[in-house]
């Protein structure tokens, strides 16, 4: 459960986040990769980053990509969020993602 400003900030990430992966990141051919969520803990240390990546069988390779990019996202994040402590970026995949079949 979040309150307003956790909530507020958790849309802003989730925009801004949303733009820098579309816009910075380059994933394998074909892999699709957005952001279905960001829950911010409490304390606005750390901002959890919920993943959708289709196909399923590019989602560590992706994961891996993100991973190897996330200081520069949380730095280009930092720069974009006028705020104090901007949280630090986890990334997971989403684990109620619905199954989509071909």
């Amino acid at each position: 459960f979040m309150n307003y400003r956790n909530l507020r900030l958790a849309n802003l990430i989730q925009e801004e986040l949303g733009k820098m992966i579309l816009r910075e990141v380059e994933f394998p051919k074909s892999t699709l990769v957005t952001i279905v969520g960001v829950e911010v803990i409490n304390d606005l240390r750390q901002a959890k980053i919920k993943l959708g990546i289709i196909p399923a069988t590019a989602a560590k390779e992706a994961l891996d990509i993100l991973e190897r990019n996330k200081s520069f996202l949380q730095y280009s994040l930092m720069k974009k969020i006028n705020i104090k402590q901007v949280p630090r970026i986890e990334f997971e995949l989403n684990a109620d993602k619905l199954e989509i079949s071909d």
